[in-house]
């Protein structure tokens, strides 16, 4: 007992002496590891989330490794070559598992394995390489389809006249239609000396072609959410003007505003949306930069 007290007395002055030195020393972080244990600890993370089927957060493990700068094991190379196959990052994934291979040689504990990935990965470079050209492709066809368009629709009923001025502008697959609904009316009826009165509203705003619901059988273009609108109101006769801006919103399009010729714009946009859904504008800016470099 008295030794194991002599030995505790001992340690303590250890600790005193340590702290007085410690207090004429920088400071070290007590908890940090050395890079290659890190390294290893990285790893075994990696595999954890592997058989997790996580491959996102496996590569984020593996890259902590390589951000490590310390010499990765062979296996190293097989296993995070393994990790991007999953991921169909099929180019990096060749790189790592010719790494393994030429290091590992033909006794390498994971040989066959490796060789069957590496030609794994080098039909799926092939895909991507073909399905890049193929969406290229797409990309061209949808650049030729975005157009500009005006439709104009004029028609009288009742002493009213509807003036309906509809613009199609393309932002990379998404068309955005603005309009301007015109309601001209005219009282004939006046007072002596005073002149035709009449008014005029307009309403001004746009839609999105993907914003639209359906198309009914008798033209109307029924939105999904509504639209907001400007109202501008003017109100003229003889001797005074008068004018008026308020907001709304509108919900459809339809009646004497809208067209058979408008309709059936609209439906080839919709199935335009449609069918390039998967293109976006990122593509398409992608797309116009690839063209700028090359020429």
């Amino acid at each position: 007992m008295n030794s194991l007290l002599s030995g505790f007395t001992k340690l303590s002055a250890i600790f005193v002496l340590c702290a007085i030195a410690v207090s004429f020393q920088p400071l070290v972080a007590q908890d940090e590891l050395p890079a290659d244990v890190q390294a290893d600890q990285y790893l075994l993370a990696a595999q954890a989330k592997m058989k997790a089927n996580d491959m996102s957060a496996a590569s984020t493990y593996f890259k902590n490794i390589l951000d490590l700068h310390v010499t990765v094991p062979v296996d190293f190379h097989y296993h995070y070559g393994n990790c991007l196959v999953q991921m169909q990052d099929y180019s990096t994934a060749k790189t790592e598992l010719t790494a393994y291979l030429r290091q590992a040689g033909r006794n390498g504990k994971f040989y066959q394995e490796a060789l069957q990935l590496l030609n794994g990965s080098a039909e799926g470079v092939q895909r991507k390489e073909a399905a890049n050209t193929a969406k290229i492709d797409r990309i061209r066809k949808l650049k030729e389809l975005s157009r500009i368009s005006d439709i104009n629709i004029e028609a009288d009923a009742n002493n009213f006249e509807y003036y309906a001025d509809y613009k199609f502008s393309s932002r990379g697959h998404s068309f955005t239609v603005n309009f301007k609904l015109t309601k001209r009316s005219a009282t004939h009826i006046y007072a002596p000396g005073e002149g035709p009165r009449y008014s005029i509203e307009e309403k001004i705003g746009n839609f999105d072609i993907a914003d639209v619901a359906e198309i009914t059988s008798n033209n109307t273009i029924a939105l999904n959410n509504p639209v907001d609108v400007t109202i501008k109101l003017t109100a003229t006769h003889a001797t005074t003007d008068s004018d008026a801006e308020s907001t709304g919103t509108l919900r459809s399009l339809s009646g004497h505003n809208v067209s058979s010729e408008l309709v059936r714009e609209i439906r080839t946009l919709m199935q335009i949306e449609k069918e390039y859904s998967d293109i976006t504008q990122t593509d398409m800016n992608n797309y116009d930069k690839a063209m700028s470099e090359r020429k």
